[in-house]
């Protein structure tokens, strides 16, 4: 007897059979590919990462500035950590005028997905980049961090943050209104169990004060870039302070 819609103990069961079967022909069992595995034959139906509200997108952009991480509005494969359990190769979309994570559980429901419960979330990866739910882990009374955050960097002596955000803006042509969404991003250094926000050259001096004239010479290298492209220029500097630190005894 074929049965169309099977338990998911059966699910798990059978799942198991050829796990341990693959495992003892085959080096290729990893973690990746048993989750994907386990995650094809239970049904993505069953997942937990299904729970959550639809997710719709009302505006009508007349720039190309979508709301998202990504320059359109489409969704692209990242990787999850949702209450414990690794999602790999998913459709996923980040909402930065929100900051909510959407998950597409199949292409057939089109442009439509879940938006993921943030409490849930412990970190996702995006186009090689790693969000962390800082939110998630300070205390309730660090009230200026907030939701996911880009782990730029990760050194021994500190962590560098990036909170990716876009502002939202109506603007009206001769027929009808649109919305154009901004960058508008902000940047952290956790050090000595303290978040920093960093927002201009003081303030990271004022973190690293041995290595001044080395921060006034990295800013006036990337005077260009500090104009052109905020992100871009933090990202320089920040890093190749992170390199100082790490290899000069004596700054």
């Amino acid at each position: 007897m074929i049965l169309k819609n099977p338990p998911k103990q059966l699910c798990i069961l059978i799942f198991y059979t050829l796990f341990f079967s693959f495992s003892e022909t085959s080096a290729q069992s990893d973690e990746r590919y048993i989750i994907k595995m386990h995650d094809s034959i239970v049904g993505k139906q069953a997942l937990t990462i299904n729970n959550g509200y639809f997710h719709t997108n009302p505006y009508a952009v007349s720039n190309g500035r979508y709301r998202y991480y990504t320059t359109t509005d489409n969704y692209i494969k990242g990787t999850v950590v949702y209450e414990n359990q690794n999602y790999y190769d998913i459709d996923l979309k980040y909402d930065l005028y929100q900051d909510i994570l959407i998950y597409r559980p199949t292409a057939e429901s089109g442009n439509i997905g879940i938006e993921l419960i943030a409490q849930n979330v412990d970190y996702f990866m995006l186009n090689n980049k790693k969000f962390v739910n800082v939110g998630k882990t300070v205390s309730p009374m660090i009230t200026f961090i907030k939701g996911y955050y880009e782990e730029s960097l990760n050194g021994k002596n500190f962590i560098f943050y990036i909170k990716h955000h876009k502002d939202r803006k109506d603007v009206m042509n001769e027929t009808r209104s649109y919305t154009e969404f901004e960058d508008n991003n902000e940047y952290f250094i956790f050090r000595n169990d303290t978040y920093h926000k960093i927002a201009s050259k003081s303030d990271i001096i004022a973190l690293f004060p041995d290595l001044k004239k080395k921060i006034n010479d990295l800013y006036s290298m990337n005077k260009s870039l500090e104009k052109e492209n905020k992100y871009l220029f933090y990202e320089t500097v920040i890093h190749k302070i992170n390199y100082l630190l790490e290899n000069t005894t004596h700054p």
